[in-house]
């Protein structure tokens, strides 16, 4: 594939994909989201559109994220 989204890319960087994670919001910047994974050793935050966040999303606002959709946690 040339050019476009490669799940196998991101399974690598991240984890697996089919795997469900917390985050907590680390900054926003612009129309993005910078997310850092609260549940494992991963503590380099990943950019995110705020588009495919839930609209209530802030700077503080913990993520639990499975196959690329997220939804707010306590």
């Amino acid at each position: 594939m040339t050019g476009g989204y490669s799940g196998v890319i991101f399974e690598k960087k991240r984890g697996n994909i089919m795997e469900q994670h917390n985050y907590v919001v680390s900054d926003i910047q612009g129309d993005y989201a910078y997310l850092t994974q609260t549940d494992a050793g991963s503590a380099e935050p990943f950019q995110v559109a705020l588009a495919l966040l839930p609209a209530e999303t802030d700077i503080g606002t913990k993520l639990r994220g499975f196959m690329g959709m997220f939804e707010v946690i306590d």
